[in-house]
Parts: structure tokens; sequence; C-alpha cells
């Protein structure tokens, strides 16, 4: 059996290396030739100190150009100087709005706490608390657990998400409203985060999605590789209370389980909704729409941040439909006549666009102002860990493409991820508002941190940023 050498940004500066009980012996190199009387133990090694060289730009976001052609209508964007974070009241990621017939956003965070009218923080998190570094890292590829400096089959598998209430018509001068968190446990994976969010007729649909720490086959712990999908919890009262998906994580929405379950990779990871407007006004046929970033290549990238290509699924929403799988449908590519093609068969879906690497966490407006369609996309590390992100800008004439590229936007922020534009603070003319989180983990040892000088701040919170489309 070969030796796995996990290469990965530490804080410590000094070598580890632990020897592996008989009981860790990897059971996927069946090949590998018998031990001989000469042979030592196996090790883990950890390279400790300063990630330099080949392995940092292995890690990074791959160095290839941008596959699509400049947009004809816009030659990029700038950031016009208006921005804000709410870090006095909130300190949580993960906020994907949707605007209700009232007039609200509705959205959940994540991995955070926020504060109410009364001064009571309400917090959401990830219970496995092991740590962030090696060699406490979830090796589910081996068979076995390092938790608190032990092996171990035991861990909590525990995941909290939070939910809340945008009010004000100034995105710059918001209230923000927590309700109740939920928690769940999942044998299967060690998170389990928010994601698609919708709020139409009434009806609050809630999706989560599952990820794991997970060893690749070229020996790189990754963090939170992609999982299934769980489908969607519903509120019909304004989120006092849910009604649970009838889905789980031996039983996700969509047929895959993600490479960190033994399956194939993800192609719906970290789901969103098309954002049209208010309770989907702008819809041009009734449907909901849902993007995912993945990948199709069996080696391919496919992390919580970062990806390799987008996919489209639809549904007509109720809540006798949402949970259903033979109620979506897949885009499939366009016919000869240039048509989308659309099946139930998930097999036959197609990217809507791709760009190895950079294709990661995305999420898409309607701008009916300018008769396009925005997506917003992370460019993160290969492996899913901290360090400077990127974000990427594209728009199209139709949701199916063809889409063209905007901007790629260097250091803005430091490290933003979960980038969007909600519709309802989409500005007159070319102007549009970002909302996105930042900084969850900016340090990356050896690699500088960059952050564009003329780009906004950025905070672990809810951040906001105006920015203008320049013709």
């Amino acid at each position: 059996m070969k030796r796995r050498d996990f290469v990965q940004s530490l804080l410590a500066a000094t070598a580890v290396s632990v020897t592996t009980p008989s009981s860790l012996t990897a059971k996927t190199d069946e090949k590998a030739p018998t031990p001989g009387p000469e042979a030592k133990p196996e090790e883990f090694a950890y390279a400790l100190g300063p990630l330099t060289g080949p392995l940092a730009r292995g890690l990074m976001p791959p160095a290839t150009p941008c596959p699509l052609p400049q947009s004809r209508r816009f030659s990029g964007m700038r950031y016009t100087g208006r921005a804000r974070d709410y870090r006095d009241t909130i300190g949580a990621d993960t906020w994907y709005p949707s605007w209700a017939a009232d007039g609200l956003l509705y959205t959940p965070f994540a991995d955070g706490r926020v504060k109410g009218a009364t001064g009571e923080w309400v917090s959401s998190r990830c219970y496995w608390d092991a740590g962030w570094w090696p060699p406490e890292l979830w090796l589910r590829k081996l068979g076995r657990q390092f938790y608190k400096g032990r092996l171990t089959d035991e861990l909590p598998k525990q995941s909290s998400t939070g939910n809340a209430v945008l009010s004000g018509d100034d995105p710059f001068a918001l209230s923000a409203t927590p309700l109740a968190s939920s928690t769940y446990e999942s044998p299967r994976y060690e998170g389990y985060y928010p994601c698609a969010n919708l709020f139409h007729q009434g009806v609050w649909y809630y999706g989560r999605y599952y990820c794991h720490r997970w060893l690749n086959d070229h020996n790189v712990p990754v963090t939170y590789e992609l999982g299934g999908f769980g489908g969607f919890r519903l509120s019909t009262d304004r989120g006092k209370s849910w009604q649970e998906t009838p889905c789980d994580d031996q039983h996700p929405l969509f047929p895959e389980t993600g490479r960190c379950s033994g399956g194939a990779p993800i192609k719906f990871g970290t789901p969103h909704f098309v954002d049209f407007g208010r309770d989907l006004e702008h819809s041009p046929d009734g449907y909901a729409y849902l993007i995912g970033h993945g990948t199709r290549d069996p080696d391919g990238i496919c992390n919580w941040s970062s990806g390799d290509a987008v996919f489209l699924a639809r549904v007509r929403p109720s809540p006798e439909t949402i949970n259903r799988r033979d109620a979506w449908e897949f885009y499939g590519g366009k016919d000869a006549s240039g048509h989308a093609s659309w099946s139930k068969d998930f097999s036959q879906v197609t990217p809507i666009l791709e760009w190895p690497g950079h294709a990661g966490c995305v999420n898409i407006t309607y701008h009916p102002g300018l008769r396009k369609y925005l997506g917003f996309l992370c460019s993160g590390w290969q492996d899913g860990d901290g360090g400077t992100y990127d974000t990427w800008v594209v728009e199209s004439d139709e949701l199916t493409g063809p889409w063209s590229s905007v901007a790629y936007l260097k250091g803005m922020g430091d490290q933003p991820y979960f980038a969007c534009a909600p519709s309802k603070f989409l500005g007159p003319g070319n102007k549009i508002v970002l909302f996105y989180s930042a900084n969850w983990r900016t340090e990356r040892p050896g690699v500088s941190s960059w952050k564009d000088p003329a780009g906004p701040p950025g905070r672990y919170s809810l951040c906001v940023a105006e920015f203008e489309l320049q013709g």
C-alpha cells in the first residue's frame, strides 16, 4: 500500500507523523503488494509549515483562460464605494434572501449568530468541533476518524441551521429578525447546510445540502466535498413552525450522494433558486429554476465553494411537488433548432456553463430592467480550504445561455463567497447591490492574502456593496 502524504496548510512549524494501527489500513488499494519483512509501518506524514511552490499552485484555482467570450453589453463591473457590514447584529454567513409578496426578505443563515430586537442572540452551527487542521480530519475513505487526538468511529454529526427575516427598503439599513434554529443529525455526512431558499405564495421552501471532509484520490484532504441534496422543509406560518423534508442522507432528492459517500461527484451542489423578483413575478413560465455547481469530470473539483460547471433544473413549486423527484425536470442541452431540452431523466443533465475550478458556488438573478440574467460564481481553492477567493460575474439573455463573461473580480472583500444580487435591490440603470460573506478563514501560511484596494471590504457577517455594470 502506498504512503499517503497529506500535504496541507497548517499553523504548526514542526513535523508530525502518526504510525498507523492495522485497523486503519485503507481498503481501497486492492492491488498493493504484500509488505515484505523489511517493510516499515505505514505512516501518515503531515508536511507542516508554509504552503509554497507547486503544491500551492496545484491547490489554487486552475490558471486557465476564461472559456466564455467577453460580454458585448458590459465591459466590466465597478465598485461604487458604497458598502457596509452588519457586524453589530450579525456574525454568521449563508445569506440567500427570497423576496416575498409582503415585501420582506426571508433568508437562511449558518455558522454563527444573529441578534434579535430584544438583544438575544440566536445561533446556528455545525457541532462537529474536532478542529480545522490535520490530524483531526475526517478520513472516511480510510474507514476511521481522528477526533480530539484519538481514533474513533463515534463522532457527533449534528448541524444547526438558522433562518431570519430581513426588513427595510435600504440594503444599507436593514433590520434582521432571527427565528428559532433547527438541529439535524446525519449518520452519513458531517455537515448539513442551507442552500436553495424560496418564499412563494405564502410557503417558505428551505433547502439544505450535505457535505463532508474527504480524502481524495490524490491524497489531498478536501474541506467539505459536496454530498447529496436533502430536499426542502416547509413553513406556512413564516418560519414559526416547519414540516421536515421526507428526504434524508440515505435518500436525497436528486439521485446523487457524492464522492465522499462512495458515489460519483455531485452536479447539483449547494443549489440555489434563480431570483425572479418578488414572489417569482418574472418567471417566464411559472417554474422555479434551480441552479447548482459541481462537475461532470470524475476527477473534477466539487466542494462547497469551488466547482467546474453549473447545472439547471426546474419545478412548478408547491408543497405537493417540491420534494417529489418525478416533479423535477433537468436541463439537457439544446436541440438542433436551438431550443432548450428538458428531461425527467437525471442522467441527461447538461451544464449551462463551465470553467474548471472557477464555476463554483453560484447565484443567478434576473434583472428586468436590463432583460439580463446575471450570475455570480465563487472561485475558491480546489481543496475547499481558506485563502483569497475570486468572484466571476457572467450574463446572458436566456437562462440556458449562451453566457458571456462580465468581470473576474480578484480580491473583492478579501475572501468573498456566497455572493448574490437580491432582486429587491437592483438599482436604477446598471447599478446592483451584492450580498456576500467573507473571511471565514483567510490565512494560508506561505500564500499572500491579497485584497483589491479599489474593492469593497469583507467581514464574517452579512456584507453589502454596490456595484455598477460598465457599458
